[in-house]
């Protein structure tokens, strides 16, 4: 692969004006010698291991490959030959043949790189269809061919001014009444005097003499190769109009064109777009796009015997195993100011804020234009200034909320975060005296970078980004082989057109002088832009030949002036020594015709469009995705909801808080009905799907997403699939975990209820036992209190009987005694019940 590129550069630096006897010339030639022998000896190498022809199907031969790279080494060899022989293949048309075949030499990188394989497989399966294509285009094409011959064979001649090339007009040229022809127009020159113009003026002109050619279109209808080429370049709308114009002012074959002659044969310009251009080259992209789509699903399909609905659930599961967990910064657990900070940040109105700020941005630096006054230059950096202002506070305070690790984890924060300091510095950079840094047009620039702050913000923007990304392995093999061919063209138009005349579209701007030049020229054909123009440029075989200095012509003996061009076959030329002419004709106009509508078709008709339909397949994908029971935003939602109760990312989250998962998620994954959580209807999921439980007490996020889904779109499926299945989601299982564990999700809240019941009823036994102590306690202390109340009353009697009786002091005093013995503990037994049973 290294000698591959190696020797491609040294093809690149090989230039037509390149001196053969300067060092980079002669360095070129015997690294050309290394590589021949290199790949020479590679070839030989594969020969006698594998066979040259006869050795079975793995013959050295039997590749197609392998045949590109035995010709390209017999083109070595030749070429070897040559050049060893002596001779000056400066001019030699067979040795320029040969360095142009030398281009393909970078084809060999495609046998060697697997994406590029890829594109020329599916280039190989495209082109039986493209000839079912072809073979329709053909058909309009000639029968449109020769509509156009019969129409307009030899009457695209046209009398000009041999000096300037301006078509002449008979009206300033003949009397009235005459026209002209071919016979005066080949008289070379003509001496005019009155014409139809000065007639219509009543004016005289002194004769004077004109020098007149009779010249042809560059694009004809004379015969049908001609007629179809040019119909070629109507049906690709480049120059059109003019071809167009030239069939309008055409009279009668050998007569001069009149401007407008016959308008109505415009209509037959129209009509062939019509069915050439928008119906039959459109069916190139038809094609394209549906052969594609047909390796697509030939790809993708795992079984033609399965039901709709279990390919629906294959497509569900494959989409699962695409989706990752979300890492979101954790809540911090202090300070508070951060605490708070968070919960801002993360609030949804802080991030529609944000993305209004962008909007408006946006909207001010569109209204940046030529010749501003002061004021809005003064409106627009004071602006740019508060934006920026808030978009280092946003970067700050999330960096102050999330953590620095946290922050820069994510990747458009740390986008945010570029653009946030470039914008600083531009800001600071405005704001100073150093205005005339060579690198401030280039800051101002990356302002615009702002824009794609919208993607993470905007769901629709994301989508299509992310399509585009995904999009972006298949583009970029796609791309490889458009670069490929690009080179092997631009090494191929170095050495057919290199150093060819300038014209009206091969200019200094546009040419196959050198690789740069080359490779600039393609893209602007790839575009469509004027390459007819550019192949009718390097068609040229007339005055093409440039004098280099003022001689005289050996032949003729007539003094030939620097400057001048001449024909390739003019007398005056005999005789003349090589470095006294730069012959800058082109080695055959067949050549042109060959190289410039193969890359049109191979380039603009078939890679851009296989280009259009990577694109437009990832979109379908997307869509289907969004089509499927489980669809892309519901996965994301469930991501979401997983990534706010398992903030790192661990994959695991106790099975206990299951039940938060699927309140938060809305049906059919969920139960969240009216942004509130159904915990009956949270249970009945939870028992009707069957999520393992791991080490711990813990549910994992791919088995938890998977049962889910299975609850919504799953059904039986083959084994095979089963199986296949099954391998690459245990691969997606976290390590050490078993597959088969022995309980569920639906167990352990199933125990969570009996626990619970169990626990209910416990209670309430300890409750009922609280409550008999607790009227126990209250009947003895109703007793007691009847003691004491009876107590009470004796003491009265007594008291009353001392009074009454009146027999003595030491009576009542002894009385007095025992009752008061008898009530100290009754009032303390009654205090402590009444305590125990408060």
């Amino acid at each position: 692969m290294l000698l591959i590129v190696a020797s491609s550069v040294t093809i690149a630096l090989d230039t037509p004006s390149l001196d053969p006897h300067s060092r980079l010339g002669v360095a070129i030639r015997y690294l050309d010698y290394a590589f021949t022998g290199a790949f020479t000896l590679e070839a030989l190498l594969k020969i006698i291991t594998f066979g040259f022809a006869f050795t079975g199907k793995h013959a050295y031969i039997r590749s197609g490959w392998n045949v590109l790279d035995f010709l390209i080494v017999l083109v070595g060899f030749a070429l070897t030959a040559i050049q060893v022989a002596g001779k000056d293949g400066s001019n030699l048309q067979m040795l320029r043949v040969l360095r142009t075949l030398r281009a393909l030499r970078p084809l060999r990188a495609a046998s060697r790189y697997e994406g590029l394989r890829v594109v020329v497989n599916a280039l190989f399966a495209v082109i039986p269809a493209m000839m079912n294509v072809a073979l329709v285009c053909v058909l309009f094409y000639v029968i449109f061919a020769i509509l156009s011959v019969n129409l307009f064979k030899g009457k695209l001649y046209s009398c000009v001014d041999a000096d300037s090339g301006e078509r002449l007009d008979p009206e300033y040229l003949l009397a009235p009444g005459q026209t002209l022809t071919r016979q005066w127009c080949e008289a070379g020159s003509v001496t005019v005097t009155n014409s139809a113009h000065t007639a219509a003026l009543n004016v005289t002109l002194p004769e004077y003499n004109i020098s007149t050619a009779w010249v042809n279109q560059r694009a004809t209808f004379d015969h049908v190769g001609a007629a179809l080429l040019t119909l070629f370049q109507v049906a690709t709308l480049e120059l059109w109009v003019d071809i167009t114009f030239s069939a309008v002012d055409a009279t009668a074959e050998g007569q001069q064109p009149l401007w407008n002659h016959n308008p109505a044969v415009a209509l037959f310009f129209v009509a062939f777009i019509v069915v050439g251009s928008f119906f039959v080259l459109n069916l190139f992209v038809g094609v394209t796009l549906d052969k594609f789509s047909e390796m697509q699903t030939a790809q993708t399909a795992s079984s033609v015997f399965m039901t709709a609905q279990q390919q629906s659930w294959v497509d569900v599961q494959k989409l699962l195993l695409r989706t990752a967990m979300q890492l979101r910064p954790p809540r911090p657990e202090g300070p508070r100011w951060k605490e708070r900070l968070y919960d801002c940040v993360t609030h949804d109105a802080f991030d529609h804020f944000i993305l209004a700020a962008v909007l408006v941005n946006v909207v001010f630096m569109a209204t940046v234009h030529a010749g501003m006054s002061s004021a809005w230059q003064g409106i627009m950096s004071y602006s740019n200034l508060t934006f920026t202002l808030i978009f280092v506070l946003e970067a700050g305070a999330k960096m102050a909320a999330f953590g620095y690790h946290s922050y820069f984890r994510e990747r458009w924060t740390a986008f945010d975060f570029f653009v946030v300091l470039i914008s600083a510095v531009s800001v600071a950079l405005d704001f100073s005296n150093t205005k005339n840094l060579s690198f401030m047009p280039a800051l101002r620039v990356l302002r615009v970078v702002r824009i794609f702050r919208l993607i993470p913000r905007m769901k629709g923007l994301q989508r299509l980004f992310m399509t585009l990304v995904h999009s972006l392995p298949s583009l970029v093999n796609v791309g490889g082989m458009m670069l490929l061919l690009f080179f092997v063209y631009a090494v191929i138009g170095m050495n057919l057109f290199g150093g060819i005349m300038y014209g009206s579209y091969l200019t200094r701007h546009a040419n196959f002088n050198n690789f740069p030049n080359a490779m600039l020229t393609l893209m602007r054909m790839l575009t469509g832009e004027s390459w007819d123009g550019i192949m009718q440029d390097c068609m040229v075989t007339h005055g093409c030949v440039l004098l280099l200095s003022d001689t005289v012509s050996p032949a003729t003996g007539a003094p030939l002036a620097a400057g001048s061009y001449l024909d390739p076959g003019d007398p005056a030329l005999a005789g003349l020594p090589e470095e006294a002419v730069d012959n800058q004709c082109a080695i055959s106009p067949a050549a042109a015709v060959i190289y410039f509508p193969t890359f049109v078709i191979l380039c603009s008709f078939i890679l851009l469009n296989l280009i259009i339909a990577v694109i437009l397949e990832n979109m379908v994908v997307s869509e289907t995705d969004e089509e499927l029971p489980v669809s892309k935003s519901m996965i994301r939602q469930f991501v979401d909801v997983w990534s706010s109760v398992d903030p790192a990312a661990t994959g695991f989250i106790h099975a206990s808080r299951l039940p938060l998962v699927i309140g938060a998620l809305d049906p059919p994954l969920g139960t969240r009905t009216e942004g509130k959580m159904d915990r009956s209807a949270v249970q009945s999921v939870i028992l009707s799907v069957d999520i393992p439980i791991h080490e711990n007490n813990t549910v994992t996020f791919i088995e938890t997403l998977h049962a889910l889904s299975g609850r919504v779109a799953g059904t039986e499926l083959p084994d095979i699939e089963e199986q296949w299945l099954f391998e690459r989601f245990s691969r997606r299982l976290p390590g050490g975990g078993a597959l088969f564990p022995k309980y569920t999700a639906a167990h352990f809240h199933a125990a969570l209820h009996v626990q619970a019941a169990v626990r209910g009823f416990m209670a309430r036994h300890r409750l009922r036992g609280m409550m008999r102590t607790l009227a126990g306690g209250k009947a003895r202390a109703a007793a007691w209190r009847q003691r004491v109340t009876a107590g009470q009353q004796q003491e009265g009697q007594q008291q009353q009987g001392q009074q009454q009786q009146q027999q003595g002091q030491q009576v009542r005093a002894h009385v007095q005694v025992q009752a008061s013995a008898q009530l100290d503990p009754i009032r303390e037994d009654v205090g402590k019940e009444e305590g125990k049973g408060a």
